[in-house]
């Protein structure tokens, strides 16, 4: 992935296309299970590795390394793509936060048709580690990462010709299968299982985690 995780995760522009994660078309889990919320307003995803700048910018105004999220409920509200000739563009993300060790983020995506319409409605799975909390017991900070497949072997160098290099993983963890260049789930224990095993891989070059920081009420 050319540029850090949260463009990933965050406006789907690889999911369908395969990026070696777990897939599932419908939700593995449901409202009751579910964990600490986020808390409400504008939040920041960023790069581990750092980026600087002034949080009381406007959101229009922040560096393409701090990506906005707006968590209002049960929704995430993302940024989806930036325009040259006038406002970024936003839609509307349902998620549901799942209670268990690590903490699952269940995302539903509707991909784009030919026509630009979101039609096909699949769920993926990011892993969440808090690292603050607000008094109210509300989630201000986390490590997030995405749930994938397996381990991928090294990314070789780009043939000028021949088959396409691989993008799925040849060793899916347990209770997965690979299907197409993505994988499905068993049970939603394999799901769970997936996530704490994709943390350890998480910051290889295909996947690096984020960082999720609450900056402060609001939408903008």
């Amino acid at each position: 992935m050319p540029k850090p995780l949260q463009i990933a995760i965050l406006s789907g522009a690889v999911l369908l296309g395969g990026c070696n994660l777990v897939i599932s078309e419908q939700p593995w889990f449901t409202e009751g299970q579910a964990g600490p919320r986020l808390r409400p307003g504008v939040w920041v995803n960023l790069d581990p590795a750092g980026c600087t700048f002034d949080f009381a910018q406007p959101v229009e105004n922040w560096p393409e390394c701090a990506e906005p999220m707006i968590v209002r409920g049960d929704d995430y509200i993302l940024r989806e793509e930036a325009d040259r000739e006038g406002p970024p563009r936003w839609q509307t993300v349902r998620h549901l936060v799942v209670a268990g060790t690590p903490l699952i983020d269940q995302i539903e995506w509707r991909d784009k048709d030919e026509t630009g319409e979101r039609t096909r409605k699949v769920y993926f799975y990011t892993g969440l580690a808090p690292t603050a909390y607000a008094a109210d017991g509300a989630i201000t900070e986390v490590k997030r990462w995405l749930v994938q497949c397996g381990p991928m072997d090294p990314a070789p160098r780009k043939p000028k010709s021949g088959p396409r290099p691989q993008t799925v993983t040849k060793r899916p963890f347990p209770g997965l299968k690979v299907e197409g260049t993505n994988c499905t789930a068993a049970n939603a224990e394999a799901v769970r299982g997936a996530a704490k095993a994709s943390e350890a891989i998480s910051g290889n070059d295909r996947s690096s985690p984020m960082i999720g920081r609450w900056v402060r009420y609001g939408s903008s």
